[in-house]
């Protein structure tokens, strides 16, 4: 069944804003509501695969349990969004200043990268970064969440994932959109979780490769 955009925005207050959503939150629940219709539409078959796959894999990624839609008294029209549980956390952005054990950090890591592995049985996320992982509030929580899995690909797709890694190989290539990626992505955005350094900018740089920059800051 799914949640009509009407009740969200009459029973859930606005939370925060993103360049293409706006996020509702009630409760524990957070509604993510997209604003550019290009990007809805683009979207809607993705969203709605997300929601399918949510019962075959860890909550640790956070998937869509329901669909937000516009409709009235008899149809559902396009998609607009979806519901998905509110986690109490951090992002790794966030993280970067603050002071956390290395022993939880280990935790938090092994089970990213166990659910990274997991996910990529079905898909290529594409959109790994510190904004996107999160830090759980919970001190019995030694589980870190991935979130906004709008941007993936199925695996063996031909489609263009919108997202721009920028992860760069020999002759500075930029490499191609897989499961690989997504692991050297998870690795530079844990690695900066782990040295408080933000490892992500610098592979932005478009002249070196990717693990010629992260070792030379390493020294």
């Amino acid at each position: 069944m799914s949640i009509p955009l009407n009740y969200v925005k009459k029973n859930a207050h606005r939370y925060k804003r993103t360049n293409n959503s706006i996020l509702y939150k009630k409760d524990d629940q957070l509604y993510k509501v997209f604003q550019k219709i290009n990007f809805k539409d683009a979207a809607s078959k993705q969203i709605e695969y997300n929601h399918m796959l949510r019962n075959e894999v860890s909550p640790t990624i956070v998937l869509p349990t329901d669909i937000i839609r516009e409709t009235d008294d008899y149809y559902d029209y396009s998609v607009a969004g979806y519901k998905q549980p509110y986690i109490p956390s951090y992002t790794f952005q966030a993280c970067l200043k603050k002071n956390i054990l290395l022993d939880k950090k280990e935790l938090i890591v092994n089970s990213l990268f166990k659910s990274l592995e997991e996910i990529n049985q079905y898909l290529v996320v594409g959109d790994i970064n510190l904004e996107n992982l999160l830090f759980p509030k919970d001190k019995n929580d030694n589980d870190g969440y991935m979130i906004d899995l709008d941007f993936f690909k199925r695996l063996n797709s031909n489609i263009i994932i919108r997202s721009n890694y920028n992860i760069r190989g020999q002759y500075s290539l930029i490499a191609d959109y897989d499961t690989n990626t997504d692991i050297i992505k998870m690795f530079i955005s844990t690695l900066s979780f782990f040295y408080k350094y933000n490892f992500e900018e610098l592979v932005l740089e478009p002249q070196f490769p990717t693990l010629d920059i992260i070792l030379r800051n390493l020294r």
